[in-house]
C-alpha cells in the first residue's frame, strides 16, 4: 500500500510541473501590475460583524493543526555567509561576525543579497551559487547597481508507514521570487532598502488529511495554498544604525519572535516561531503579511528593543486572498521584543537571547462563557466578547563548540516557548515549546552538511476543551479530551551543491491531536530546495 502511494506521489509530481510554472508566472504578472497601478483602489472592506461571526465559529469545532503560516523559507537564516551552504529551508552557514553583529536588524532576504554579490565559481555548474548561474552577467550587473534577485523551488514530501488515522503519502510545493533593492546604490538613499517577495504554494498535507496531528509535518504547507504577496516593505537605518524602522506589507514574524536556526527541520513547530504566536492572534508569520510599522533601537553592550504596530486581519491567510491588500481588519497587533546578543561584547561564541510578547486589541469571543457568564456549551447563547488578547515568548540559541575554530561549524543548541491567554477562542493552543541540538558541518569532508535532533510540544487550550466537553455532555455524546501533542524529528541535511539542498528526515508524533484516539505516528520525509 505504501509503495503504491509513493508511485502515485511521483506521478502527481510530474503531472503538476507545468501547472506550478504557470502559477509562478501568474505571481510575476501580478507583481508588475502592483508596481504599475495604485493598490489602494483594490482595497476590500470587511464588516466588523462578519469578523466577530467568523471568530465565534472557531470555538464550535475541535482544534485543527496549525498551518505553516510561518515557513521561514530561505530568509529565516538571515545572517549567513555566501561562502557557506548548510542545508535546510534556510542554510546554516552563519559567520561569527554576522552572528555577533548588534547594530543590524536581520536582513530577511540575505540569501538573495549575498549569493548575488558572491562571484560564481569557475569550477563548473555544480559549484555555482545559482542553478542558472549569473545569467550571462545580468545578475552581477544588477547587483553592482543595487538590485539583487533570486528564486526558489521547494518540495516537502512525506508518508506515514505507521500510525495516525491511515497510511498515505503527500507532497507540497513552494515557489518564490525575491527582489532586494539597495536604495543607496539605486537612488542615493543611504541606509534604505526595498524588499519584494511573492510566492506560490500547492499540494497536499499529510497532517490534517492523513495523520490527524496538530503540528504540521510539512512546514511549507498552508497560508492559502495560492499565489501570495509575502512582503513589500521599505526599511531605513538612521543615526549610525542606532535606529531602524520598516513600513509596508510584511509578516510580523519576519522581524519578531524569530529563531535564527529555525526551519532546519521540516515540521512547522520547529520552524522559527512558537506556534502560539501566529495561530492564536492577529500576529502573522511568513508568508502571511499585513500592513505594519516596526521600529528598533540598538543600545550599547549588545542590547536592543523593538516594537511596532500591525494590522490584525483574520482573513489574509484565506485561499485566493494572497493579493488582497485591504487595510481593514478586526484591530491591531502590537509586538514587543527585548534582546541580547552577547557574542561580540563578551568575546564568546555566537548566541542570541530574546523575550517578547504581543497585545491584540480585537474583540474576540470567549473560549467558554456566554454573555450571561455561564457555560456556552451547557446553556448556549452568544459568546461573551472579550476586548484584547495577549501572549508572551522566550527564545535563545547558543553555539557551544566550534569545530577546527571555524565559526560556521560546531555544536549549537536552541529553544523557545510561547504562551497565549486561554480565555479567548482565538487561543486554540495555550503553550508551545521547542528545543534542538544541531551539528553544523559535522565532518571536515562535508563542511556544509548538518545533523539535527529536535523536540516540540503543543498544548491545547483547556478552556476550549471544557467548552467542547460541556457540548458533548449536553448532547449525550462521548468525549475525549485533547491535552498535548509531542514530537521528535531527526534530520540529515546534504548540501549537494551550493544551489541544491536535500534533507531526509524522520518524525515521530506522540498522541496525534493531543488524544489517544490514533496510534503514535512515524513519518518519513524528504525536504528539497533549489535556488535559481
Amino acid at each position: 500500500m505504501y509503495k503504491k502511494n509513493s508511485t502515485k506521489l511521483l506521478a502527481w509530481h510530474l503531472n503538476h510541473s507545468a501547472k506550478y510554472t504557470s502559477s509562478l508566472a501568474t505571481c510575476v504578472g501580478m507583481t508588475v501590475l502592483l508596481s504599475t497601478f495604485s493598490i489602494t483602489s483594490a482595497f476590500a472592506q470587511a464588516s466588523p460583524a462578519t469578523t466577530v461571526s467568523a471568530l465565534t465559529e472557531t470555538i464550535k469545532q475541535k482544534p485543527q493543526q496549525p498551518q505553516a503560516v510561518d515557513p521561514c523559507l530561505f530568509q529565516v537564516r538571515c545572517e549567513k555567509s555566501s561562502a557557506s551552504h548548510h542545508t535546510g529551508i534556510a542554510s546554516s552557514g552563519i559567520p561569527a561576525a554576522a552572528l555577533q553583529a548588534t547594530t543590524d536588524i536581520p536582513n530577511l532576504m540575505a540569501d538573495t543579497v549575498q549569493r548575488a554579490r558572491a562571484p560564481e565559481s569557475n569550477r563548473g555548474w555544480m559549484h555555482w551559487n545559482y542553478m542558472f548561474g549569473d545569467l550571462g552577467g545580468i545578475r552581477s550587473y544588477l547587483a553592482r547597481h543595487g538590485i539583487d534577485f533570486s528564486g526558489h523551488w521547494m518540495n516537502e514530501s512525506a508518508g506515514n508507514p505507521v500510525g495516525g488515522r491511515k497510511q498515505d503519502a503527500k507532497s507540497t510545493e513552494h515557489w518564490d521570487i525575491n527582489v532586494v533593492a539597495d536604495l543607496d546604490k539605486l537612488m542615493g538613499v543611504k541606509g534604505g532598502t526595498f524588499k519584494l517577495n511573492i510566492m506560490n504554494r500547492e499540494g497536499g498535507d499529510l497532517s490534517s488529511h492523513v495523520v490527524g496531528n496538530w503540528q504540521t509535518i510539512q512546514q511549507i504547507y498552508g497560508a492559502g495554498q495560492d499565489n501570495r504577496l509575502a512582503e513589500m516593505s521599505y526599511s531605513q537605518y538612521l543615526n549610525d544604525k542606532r535606529w531602524w524602522f520598516a513600513v509596508g506589507y510584511m509578516p510580523v514574524g519576519n522581524y519578531f519572535g524569530r529563531e535564527i536556526y529555525g526551519c532546519d527541520f521540516m515540521n512547522v513547530s520547529l520552524c522559527a516561531h512558537p506556534m502560539t504566536l501566529s495561530y492564536d492572534s492577529g500576529w502573522r508569520n511568513n508568508p502571511k503579511a499585513s500592513w505594519g510599522f516596526f521600529v528598533r533601537r540598538n543600545f550599547p553592550d549588545a542590547f536592543y528593543f523593538q516594537t511596532g504596530v500591525s494590522q490584525s486581519n483574520p482573513y489574509n491567510g484565506n485561499h485566493d486572498n494572497g493579493f488582497n491588500l485591504s487595510m481593514t481588519g478586526s484591530g491591531v497587533v502590537i509586538p514587543m521584543e527585548f534582546g541580547w546578543e552577547p557574542g561580540k561584547v563578551l568575546n564568546m561564541l555566537p548566541g542570541h537571547y530574546r523575550v517578547g510578547g504581543y497585545y491584540d486589541n480585537s474583540h474576540i469571543p470567549s473560549s467558554y462563557y456566554n454573555v450571561s457568564g455561564l457555560s456556552a456549551g451547557t446553556y448556549g447563547g452568544p459568546f461573551e466578547l472579550i476586548k484584547g488578547h495577549h501572549g508572551v515568548y522566550a527564545m535563545f540559541d547558543q553555539m557551544l563548540v566550534s569545530f577546527d575554530h571555524d565559526p560556521n561549524r560546531g555544536v549549537v543548541i536552541w529553544g523557545g516557548m510561547g504562551y497565549s491567554n486561554p480565555d479567548v477562542s482565538a487561543a486554540t493552543y495555550e503553550f508551545a515549546g521547542q528545543g534542538s541540538i544541531m551539528l553544523l558541518g559535522p565532518f571536515r569532508s562535508r563542511p556544509h552538511d548538518l545533523i539535527g535532533l529536535a523536540w516540540a510540544r503543543l498544548s491545547g487550550n483547556p478552556m476550549h476543551q471544557n467548552y467542547l466537553e460541556d457540548v458533548a455532555h449536553r448532547k449525550g455524546s462521548p468525549f475525549t479530551r485533547a491535552t498535548a501533542e509531542n514530537l521528535l524529528e531527526l534530520d540529515y541535511g546534504v548540501a549537494v551543491t551550493p544551489w541544491l539542498n536535500l534533507r531526509p528526515n524522520i518524525q515521530y508524533i506522540f498522541r496525534p491531536g493531543g488524544e489517544n484516539v490514533y496510534h503514535n505516528a512515524l513519518a518519513l520525509g524528504l525536504d528539497s530546495k533549489v535556488t535559481f
